[in-house]
């Protein structure tokens, strides 16, 4: 039996968390280079993002950077199942950091 590799939850959370902060903050989705100078991450943030993209907690599309130029930039947004995903870690962590001895 072939061994799943380990998901870094707290990872993934903060990921969506930063594009959530981006889009209320800029009105809009951040674009890959954008997020993963937010994250200060940029080689695991890639991977990090990849991994999110592959679970659909992400979507992403192309679109231009800036309707003044001809660029054209990979936007990443938070999807549904994303929304549903931090909202179950939410829960969880509140959970988790309940010290009454429930």
């Amino acid at each position: 039996m072939g061994q799943r590799p380990e998901v870094p939850l707290f990872g993934l959370a903060r990921l969506l968390e930063v594009i959530e902060e981006f889009e209320s903050r800029k009105g809009r989705d951040p674009y890959t280079r954008e997020l993963l100078g937010y994250l200060r991450m940029w080689g695991y943030g890639e991977d990090l993002l990849l991994l999110a993209w592959d679970l659909g907690l992400v979507e992403r599309y192309d679109d231009y950077c800036d309707p003044r130029t001809q660029r054209i930039c990979r936007f990443n947004r938070v999807s549904k199942r994303g929304h549903e995903f931090l909202r179950h870690y939410r829960a969880l962590m509140r959970l988790l950091g309940r010290s009454d001895g429930d």
